[in-house]
This record gives C-alpha cells, structure tokens and sequence, in this order.
C-alpha cells in the first residue's frame, strides 16, 4: 500500500482535508476513530468495537476535514484489501444464509470505505474529492462501502456521489453484536454493498 500524502484545503483555508496513517500519527488515528465512535453512539449505535476497528489500521488510511481549530468536520476510511487481510464486508456474516456464510473479495487493487462522519456539504465535498484523486494515484480499480439499509439520508448521499448496489455483493449482510438498540430491544444493522469506479 503507497503511503501517498494528500492534502487540500478550501478556497478561504478554514478547513483542510488531510490523510495519515496509523504509523505515522497514531495520537492523531486514535482522535478521529474517537470522534467516530462518539458519532455512533449518538446515534444509537452499540457494539462499536475499538479492538475490531483498530484491526484494519495496518491497511488503512484516514482522511480528515478538519478546521483552523482542529475541530473535525468529516472523516472516511479506505482499507486496502490485500494478500493478508480481510475487509470488513468478509467479515460481516450474509443474512439469511447458512451461519457464518461470509463473502471473499480475491480482486486486486480494492478497496472498502468505511467509518463515515459527517456534518456540512464543503466538508464532504472535499472529503470526495481527496479520496477521487486518492483512488486515481493508487490506481483502485473498485472500491466498496456497507450502506445501512434503513438509513435514506445516507442512502441518498451516496447514490448522488455515484455509488451503486453491488451486482456481484448482492446479498445483505450483517455483524451480530454491532447495531441499534431501541426501547430496550437490540437490532443488528443489515447492510447492503455498494460499489464505485
């Protein structure tokens, strides 16, 4: 995976959109996926794991939009799929399907999304347009995201942004312990695979 630095900021400079890696800046990895996690439970999530999550870091790279301040904006993860790896959605189980029943992704140069958090559209607009040139220079041939199928508004999002339901991930999936709680009653988020590029 090429360590390749990327960083933009908006025409007034009052935010900035950068990538790190966990080698190069754990302090910095640990505050974002902290502002992610605090996302999450916010929004009902439970079972975010830090252990699960800091799984993938060896194979990742963060972008950040971030102001003048340092108060975060936006943040996305791309995780390479590599010979030693896996990607989240392999090990998510398939819903509906025989227990444990997990997609392999053997292609090379895919990626997979995850860990998105928003607030304001210049933020994501730049997020966007970090990981497009990130996505060129890296020559990703595909790259995927696991879209929570209750959630429009994020549905939406990415479906301007030109993603697209998985013809060949087609089968929804799922993480046991991870999802939403509700007058006391746990629901595992099912997700749908999309794609772009």
């Amino acid at each position: 995976m090429a360590h390749n630095r990327i960083s933009f900021h908006n025409k007034s400079g009052s935010l900035i959109c950068d990538s790190v890696y966990y080698e190069d800046d754990n302090a910095r990895i640990e505050r974002i996926r902290a502002f992610v996690k605090h996302h999450y439970v916010n929004t009902g999530h439970c079972g975010f794991s830090d252990d699960f999550d800091r799984y993938f870091d060896p194979f990742s790279v963060y972008f950040y939009v971030y102001d003048v301040d340092e108060n975060i904006h936006a943040v996305q993860r791309i995780i390479h799929k590599t010979p030693n790896n896996m990607l989240p959605m392999e090990m998510a189980s398939i819903y509906g399907s025989a227990p444990n029943e997990k997609y392999k992704v053997d292609a090379e140069n895919v990626v997979e999304l995850t860990s998105f958090v928003f607030s304001g559209a210049e933020a994501i607009e730049m997020l966007v347009a970090c990981m497009a040139y990130y996505g060129k220079v890296n020559n990703v041939k595909k790259a995927y995201a696991l879209l929570d199928k209750e959630e429009r508004k994020m549905k939406k999002l990415y479906k301007i942004i030109g993603w697209k339901e998985s013809a060949r991930y087609n089968c929804p999936v799922f993480f046991g312990d991870y999802g939403k709680e509700s007058a006391g009653k746990f629901r595992p988020i099912i997700c749908r695979e999309s794609h772009i590029i």
